[in-house]
């Protein structure tokens, strides 16, 4: 049996997997996003935590097994977030999401800084809304109590599977997206950071989604009933984790995604540079095929993001998809 959670944007979510049989049972709790200022967006990482330990039990309960006969657990979930953590790597403040919004200035001031930096080039996307270096230069201006006790930062699902594990990392998706990634060496580029007001180490080893990063911990084993040194999985961000569920595997596979944001996902054998597009790393290394998401979260209707000029551009010259999948709203 093995164990899955997602960080939604609206709720943390579980299921209960037999790899024979199928999904067992899911549950859910709600999250309680909030706004504290225009265009902000946060939820409280506490709350992932306790909603996730809450429905560990409850979800194998459900599917009528103990939490002692899981013997696995992947956690996936919305990206990029920022997350800032003390010396033991708990939140000092809630996280700032995907589509927070609020570092429009450090946006344009980061842009000019890295004007010639070739960062769409180096890392596969612009500097934008999702960006983390605007949102740390804004935390370093606005909230700098908060900064100065930060150890490390961390995205959402990589944040929690760390928590259930008790080990710190950077999942890969987190990283590509994180706009301070080097393609051609695989790692964070110092002088992305550095115009970031940050080094990379403050964000932990990368790992890739299927590396076991540890086993769950005696404490998290006392709370929720699995066997402690279960093996747990770094994960992956939810919008590549529902490509990779649908089937997209081969050059030329694309899945239209409509949920708390929109996305459109096209598995390619080559990255795809355009400003308007995120690069994300296929879960599977064996398919060869980054998956290059085009988030299109801001739209306010699918019609018109379906329709818009990358997505035309790239059916003529990928093969017809080999399947189709309809995804649920709010998955």
């Amino acid at each position: 049996m093995l164990l899955g959670l997602d960080l939604g944007t609206t709720a943390v979510k579980a299921v209960v997997l037999d790899p024979d049989r199928g999904v067992l049972a899911a549950d859910s709790l709600p999250n309680s996003p909030s706004s504290p200022r225009p265009g902000a967006s946060e939820q409280d990482a506490g709350e992932w935590l306790d909603n996730a330990l809450a429905l560990i039990p409850r979800v194998c309960a459900a599917a009528g097994v103990e939490p002692s006969a899981i013997a696995g657990v992947g956690v996936a979930g919305c990206v990029p977030c920022v997350l800032p953590l003390d010396d033991s790597d708990r939140p000092l403040r809630s996280a700032l999401l995907y589509n927070d919004a609020r570092a429009h200035a450090e946006i344009d001031e980061l842009s000019r800084s890295l004007e010639g930096a070739r960062v769409l080039e180096r890392t596969g996307a612009g500097v934008t809304q999702q960006s983390v270096g605007p949102k740390l230069r804004w935390l370093q201006r606005h909230e700098p109590d908060v900064w100065a006790r930060t150890r490390r930062v961390a995205g959402s699902y990589d944040w929690l599977a760390g928590r259930l594990a008790d080990t710190r990392f950077s999942e890969r998706n987190w990283a590509l997206e994180s706009g301070l990634y080097d393609l051609a060496t695989g790692d964070y580029a110092p002088d992305l950071c550095a115009a970031a007001g940050v080094a990379g180490d403050l964000f932990g080893a990368i790992r890739d989604p299927s590396d076991v990063i540890g086993g769950v911990s005696a404490a998290i084993a006392e709370r929720t009933g699995l066997r402690a040194g279960v093996p747990v999985v770094a994960g992956l961000a939810d919008h590549v984790s529902s490509a990779f569920g649908a089937g997209l595997a081969r050059h030329g596979d694309l899945l239209v995604k409509l949920g708390g944001s929109v996305d459109v996902l096209a598995c390619s054998d080559r990255p795809l540079l355009d400003a308007r597009l995120y690069l994300d790393a296929h879960p599977s290394p064996a398919s060869g095929c980054p998956t290059a998401a085009w988030r299109a979260g801001v739209r306010a209707c699918a019609g018109s993001s379906v329709s818009s000029p990358p997505v035309r551009r790239w059916l003529p010259s990928m093969r017809k998809p080999r399947r189709h999948a309809r995804v649920p709203m709010g998955s």
